[in-house]
């Protein structure tokens, strides 16, 4: 299945990303390089163990409140850009972002997955798009550093996605690793 051009500039904005930190430019939110050490998921919980109050559901699907918050300000930024909300999909969540998130927070590393394979994780789809960010402590902050980028800015307005995937994975030192997938 073709990747549409959306996709290809988040991935192109990924490889620029990858080739300024291996040429030794500082890129805020990009990890040390530090050893990996041991990680613990932050996103997928039960409904009994997510504040309620805070907690976006879909499903089966609870977010525990960073993400819950990361959803409630992309939505209110759609919001005044004239887009309809995105709402949690169960595979963006559980089978790609949290996943990525994890696998992230291990290599200590920002890489794009291949959105490619994503088309075959979560059929449906006809466009498909990715943010990662690491080393921001909160959803207010994360949000920020993706908004003042104008991909990733492009991905969160996008009105032709719909759905939306968060994960988030925190390394024994509290390093943040966050990613969002959309879909549509």
């Amino acid at each position: 299945m073709a990747v549409s051009a959306s996709v290809t500039r988040v991935l192109l904005a990924g490889v620029a990303v990858a080739a300024l930190t291996l040429a030794g430019a500082p890129v805020h939110g990009t990890p040390s390089a530090e050893a990996p050490s041991a990680v613990t998921s932050a996103a997928v919980t039960s409904a009994r163990e997510a504040d309620a109050s805070t907690a976006a559901k879909a499903g089966s699907v609870s977010l525990r409140p960073p993400l819950a918050k990361v959803l409630a300000r992309v939505n209110a930024v759609r919001a005044r850009h004239d887009a309809k909300p995105l709402r949690i999909h169960r595979c963006l969540t559980v089978t790609v972002a949290q996943p990525w998130a994890v696998h992230l927070s291990k290599i200590r590393k920002l890489v794009h997955r291949d959105l490619g394979k994503v088309f075959d994780m979560c059929p449906g789809f006809s466009r498909l798009g990715e943010n990662i960010a690491a080393g921001y402590p909160t959803a207010a902050s994360v949000m920020k550093g993706w908004m003042h980028s104008a991909g990733h800015r492009e991905n969160i307005l996008n009105k032709s996605y719909t759905r939306i995937g968060l994960g988030l994975a925190r390394t024994s030192d509290g390093t943040r690793y966050w990613v969002q997938n959309f879909g549509g």
